[in-house]
This record gives C-alpha cells, structure tokens and sequence, in this order.
C-alpha cells in the first residue's frame, strides 16, 4: 500500500468518552468517529486476511474532485509493532478508487470490536436492521 499525503491517523479513544460513548464536540467530528466506528466493525467482525481483498459495506467518504468516492473501504488488521508481542493491533484501511487510507489505533475492547463477541456481532446486526 502506498500511504499518501491526508492519511489519517486516529485513535479510537480521543473520540470516546469514558463510558465508551462518542464525545464529539461537533457534528463533523462525530461522522468521522462514526465512520471510523464503521471501519472496525468491517476490520473486526470478519477478521480478513489481506488476500481475501473484497470490499466492505462501509463507502468511501472522500470528496475527489469534489464528488463523493464510489469506493468501498477495505482493511487488514496488523501488529502495532512487529517485533513486539503485546497483543496490541491497529487497522489499516483504504480505498481503492480514490486511495484515501488511515491507520486506527486503541480499538480494541471498545463497542465497535467485534472481533471476540458473538453477542455484539448480534446486537449491532439488530441496531442496523441486518
């Protein structure tokens, strides 16, 4: 992957309060905490491999040319450093159309983290009507 100028680099934590609750100061903050949200329930309810590459069910919301990205949000999820094993992870993503990406950090036990739970994975599948 090639990271580009406008990665974003975020932690799930400045986005939460300590309930685990989003605290957004504004409504543009609390989409992008939404969107981020979106991207690891995607990361975290599968667990992909790379190789499986298929796009996700969370759009792209990057403006290119000042129109919406048709794209679709992939991810990986990696060791947030290799050659320690803490068990800390972070989510890469991306989109292929435009090539907006971003690293997520601090997701792990938060209520986007789907990667443990089968009840969450029900609850949130009953809160999106799925």
């Amino acid at each position: 992957m090639r990271w580009k100028r406008g990665t974003i680099v975020a932690s799930v934590t400045h986005f939460l309060d300590e309930r685990g609750r989003i605290a957004a100061p504004n409504a543009a903050t609390r989409r992008l905490a939404e969107h981020l949200g979106g991207i690891v329930v995607l990361a975290t309810a599968t667990f992909r491999s790379p190789q499986d590459g298929e796009p996700g069910s969370v759009r792209c919301r990057a403006r290119p040319q000042r129109r919406p990205c048709p794209g679709y949000i992939q991810t990986d999820i990696l060791p947030l450093q290799p050659d320690k094993t803490d068990g800390r992870h972070e989510i890469v993503w991306w989109c292929k159309h435009c090539g907006s990406n971003g690293l997520i950090r601090d997701w792990e036990g938060c209520f986007w983290d789907l990667s443990d739970s089968p009840s969450k994975q029900h609850e949130l599948r009953t809160i999106l009507g799925d």
